[in-house]
């Protein structure tokens, strides 16, 4: 049996209604582990491993906000610290 996904643009009789795919479990398709760490867990490791990355943990926290998004690097600059940590 083939399950057609259901859309608004497909009324279809074949298709299936959304009420029955919500039953099932959902998979996340695409994640990256570099931002998918809590800031607790990477503060934790850091402590283990002997990697400093701030004097404390809601110091560290907040260096992960990015304040001005300027452009990506910026964006991206808090990766750079933690990258230690979780490789």
């Amino acid at each position: 049996m083939r399950v057609q996904a259901y859309s608004s643009h497909d009324r279809s009789s074949s298709a299936v209604p959304p009420a029955f795919l919500e039953k099932f479990d959902k998979v996340e398709l695409h994640i990256h582990l570099d931002g998918s760490v809590r800031p607790e867990t990477i503060w934790e490791i850091s402590q283990r491993k002997g990697i400093h990355l701030a004097s404390s943990s809601a110091d560290y926290r907040s260096s992960l906000v990015t304040k001005e998004p300027s452009n990506l690097a910026n964006f991206l600059a808090p990766i750079a610290t933690y990258l230690p940590v979780i490789a």
